[in-house]
């Protein structure tokens, strides 16, 4: 077990632990890979940036961010293993970045913006809120994108961009389409849905909003290759 607390700006040009703590008054930032075998927890000061970008991070266990006061700036991790973010909530001033090469699942998040890249599919934990005040981006690859689908849950974006294979959002507002790649996709807004970017999907596409509301996707750029289907 390693843990280390600084009382300034912590820089790590590398760390091989089993399980790792770590604190700072400033933010963490990294110039050497992060290897560690079981848990890791990352804690930095109020409005500070955490920012874990390197390609040669390998997290595997449960991968904790925290303020000591406040909330965090910004968020960036990349981890060869999969994500999972922290059960007791995650709130961001700023960006919240994730790069897996495997899943991400989202638990408990707020943040400004929200960018996620993933090996594996992309999806939330049951009963739990997603909230993004500005874009939130999406990307699986060829694997699936799964949000919002529970009675449960609360999801919220200013605007979406999504790409995956099997693509499932539901959103408790209005939905904002920033750009859409898929071969199946299924949304549901309990307001309209409007875009403001191409949708391309390979195979079938369904839309469903509240009674009342409208659907409006008027983009040159789209491109429904199987049965569109709208509903409310």
């Amino acid at each position: 077990t390693l843990t280390v607390t600084e009382d300034s700006a912590m820089v790590l040009a590398g760390v091989s632990a089993t399980t790792l703590n770590l604190t700072t008054s400033g933010g963490i930032t990294q110039t050497g890979g992060l290897v560690v075998g079981g848990n890791s927890t990352f804690t930095a000061g109020n409005n500070q940036s955490i920012l874990l970008g390197n390609t040669g991070n390998n997290l595997a266990g449960t991968v904790t961010f925290g303020a000591s006061a406040g909330n965090l700036n910004n968020v960036t991790l990349f981890d060869r293993s999969a994500i999972t973010t922290q059960a007791a909530g995650l709130t961001i001033n700023g960006a919240l970045t994730l790069t897996s090469l495997s899943a991400i699942t989202f638990n408990n998040i707020s943040s400004a913006s929200l960018s996620s890249t993933a090996g594996g599919s992309i999806t939330d934990v049951n009963g739990t809120p997603l909230n993004v005040s500005g874009l939130a981006a999406f990307n699986a690859g060829a694997s699936n994108v799964t949000l919002g689908d529970n009675p449960g849950d609360t999801t919220n974006f200013c605007s979406l961009s999504l790409t995956g294979g099997t693509v499932t959002v539901a959103e408790d507002s209005a939905m904002v389409l920033a750009g859409v790649a898929a071969n199946t996709l299924v949304l549901t807004a309990t307001a309209g849905i409007t875009q403001t970017g191409a949708v391309v999907v390979a195979g079938n596409t369904t839309l469903t909003a509240d009674a009342g509301q409208s659907i409006l996707l008027g983009n040159t750029g789209n491109n429904f290759a199987g049965a569109l289907n709208f509903l409310s």
